[in-house]
């Protein structure tokens, strides 16, 4: 999901694709969230600030063996800041979402990939961190050329 929006009753292939939703509304939106709880059937979501934005979602149905999960409570209501630093553009998040760009210059200086980054987000990341990026990038990339 480039740009995820949430509703009560979205559905979610798995629990890894609406954290993986979570993460990235985050992070186009420049807000902290975090997850306090994240059991197996059932995760709550809240603004680090304290503010009334949360999000709760859980298993769609009892069978276990499906993997669906849906959106339950939501409350789209953010009254704090926006935020420059988000510790959830992990170095993996950045390497999947960079991929095609490294795909093409496997050698990207940090320096320009901070830059695209800033860009593209307005967000500050460590250097440490794209570096690690552009390196799994790198790997994932050998290994498709592998296949």
């Amino acid at each position: 999901m480039e740009n995820p929006a949430f509703k009560i009753g979205q559905l979610f292939a798995s629990k890894e694709q609406f954290k993986q939703a979570v993460k990235t509304y985050g992070i186009n939106n420049k807000k902290l969230v975090k997850f306090k709880r994240d059991i197996k059937d059932r995760i709550n979501v809240q603004c680090v600030e304290m503010c009334p934005w949360k999000l709760r979602a859980s298993k769609a149905s009892n069978d276990a063996k499906d993997p669906t999960f849906q959106v339950k409570t939501y409350v789209d209501n953010h009254t704090c800041c926006t935020n420059s630093k988000n510790p959830r553009m992990t170095a993996t998040w950045l390497s999947q979402k960079y991929l095609h760009l490294i795909q093409v210059d496997a050698n990207l200086s940090i320096l320009a990939f901070e830059d695209i980054v800033y860009q593209d987000y307005t967000i500050i990341v460590p250097r440490v961190t794209l570096w690690r990026a552009r390196e799994l990038a790198n790997i994932r990339l050998a290994g498709t050329d592998k296949e």
